[in-house]
Parts: C-alpha cells; structure tokens; sequence
C-alpha cells in the first residue's frame, strides 16, 4: 500500500485562520436567558471563551426576578424571543420598565420577523440569530455593549 503526496510548493502559505477574538479586552457581566439548557451552556462557554462573566437563567420570570435584585451589576442581557410562559417580549418589557437602560440582545432560531423588527425599532440592541460562531457572538455582543440605549 503506497501513498503519494503532492510535493509542497516552495513559498506557499497556509490559508490564515480568522483572528479569534482577544479575551482580555472584554470585560462586563452578561445575562443570558434561555428556555433551552445547551443553549444556555454553550452560549455562557463562547461568552466566558471571550472574557465575560456570564450568568444563565431558564425563563424569562427568572430573568425578571434577577434583574430586579442585580440588575445594576449587568452590562447586557442577550434573551432568547421565544420561550414558554413568559416571552422574549414581555420579558424585555418587564426589564425595561426595571431600567430603561437595560440592553438587550435578541437571540432565535428563527428569521429577523416583525416582531423582531418591533422590538429593534423600540429600543433592543440588537439582535443574533441561532445558532451563530464565536466571532459573530463576538461581534453582535461587542456592538451592543458600546452603543447608546435607543429610547
């Protein structure tokens, strides 16, 4: 059994992997809320991966009763739209009438909908559609974390 290889071109490059994002520039406390517990692991990983602290909740009256005791220790809430219970909505609504200057990114399977377009238009931060790569995690968080709240 004999295997050949092409000979290596004198002066080829590798394709260069995209930069991955620095850990140590990012700072800041984030909520993530999520119905779904893989989600909400893995996102908290890719997050503290980045050099956030991260803190998971399962619904959104979790999220609404942790806001209310330590919400001025948060920096960004990235919430799941669809949830049982308690929406994304109705949670942001929850969260702004607490502080209307929480931020808040939007996060879902599905496609940028109305209610999405609703949400944005009235003051969310932005918004990342599942499932989504570190970087544009990297992206969409650092975005919202440094733009002014829209009132």
């Amino acid at each position: 059994f004999k295997v050949y290889l092409p000979l290596a071109v004198e002066g080829y490059l590798s394709p260069q992997p995209s930069p991955s994002p620095s850990p140590s520039q990012n700072q800041g406390r984030i909520l993530v809320v999520d119905d779904e517990a893989m989600v909400r692991e893995v996102v908290g990983e890719m997050l503290q991966q980045l050099g956030y602290e991260v803190i998971t909740v399962a619904d959104g009256q979790e999220a609404i009763d942790y806001y209310r005791e330590w919400g001025h220790t948060i920096d960004l809430v990235i919430l799941d739209l669809v949830m049982p219970h308690l929406g994304g909505k109705e949670c942001w609504q929850a969260l702004r009438t607490l502080d209307p200057q929480v931020k808040v990114l939007l996060s879902t399977g599905y496609d940028c909908n109305t209610a999405v377009q609703d949400l944005l238009e009235k003051g969310v931060c932005g918004f990342v559609q599942k499932p989504y790569r570190l970087q544009q995690l990297a992206e969409v968080v650092e975005k919202a974390l440094h733009e002014p709240v829209r009132q």
